[in-house]
């Protein structure tokens, strides 16, 4: 789960999916530890552990309204420090669907895949929905 708010299409397209298919629902936001704040650093744990507490903070915010929305839904949350790539494709795995996001970039005409969708849409064993921003 993309954060920024631009990700609400690609959530609703999920939500729906899943409440189509009599699904649970796996949402996966990925974070990246600051390079001057390494896990192994002598504070390394509090460092992990305050920003994956913020980063689930997050995910729970950025769900709000979907959940509201669709409460019998069962939604599982995930969050994970790496690369969004690499903990997408592992969410994957075993998943029915991988719906992301995808925003338009500037300068560009058309769609422009950023590197996770195009990760994705190469090595994901399941099919993907890229669902782009308005």
């Amino acid at each position: 789960v993309d954060l920024a708010e631009r990700s609400a299409a690609a959530l609703d397209f999920a939500f729906r999916a899943a409440e189509l298919r009599g699904a649970a629902l796996r949402a996966v936001h990925a974070w990246r530890c600051p390079a001057h704040e390494v896990p192994d650093h002598p504070r390394g744990d509090d460092v992990v552990e305050g920003h994956t507490r913020r980063a689930e903070q997050q995910l729970a915010e950025a769900l709000r309204e979907p959940v509201r929305v669709r409460p019998a839904l069962h939604v599982h949350r995930d969050v994970v420090e790496g690369h969004a790539r690499t903990a997408l494709l592992a969410a994957a795995s075993d998943a029915d669907l991988l719906v992301v996001g995808a925003r338009r970039r500037k300068g560009h005409v058309g769609m422009q895949l950023g590197p996770v969708n195009h990760a994705v849409l190469h090595h994901c064993a399941s099919p993907v929905a890229i669902v782009p921003h308005p």
